[in-house]
């Protein structure tokens, strides 16, 4: 059992800018179960959520370092 998870809210979000019919194939190819999306609860494993497209600690951290740097 993988000990970083993410909320489900995020999932969704994530996956908000895909097209419908889209939508079963990455959630199929990150492992996550379709009904998990309805579950307002949920976790799932955060090697999963990057995989929906979520990105990970370090590359947002790289990324924020990046933009202050430059600013």
């Amino acid at each position: 059992m993988d000990k970083d998870t993410v909320s489900i809210y995020f999932v969704r979000a994530a996956l908000a800018h895909l097209a419908p019919e889209a939508l079963p194939a990455v959630l199929r190819a990150a492992g996550i179960p379709a009904e998990m999306l309805a579950h307002r609860q949920a976790r799932v494993p955060a090697r999963a959520s990057r995989r929906c497209g979520w990105p990970s600690r370090t590359s947002s951290t790289t990324n924020s370092s990046a933009s202050t740097r430059a600013a």
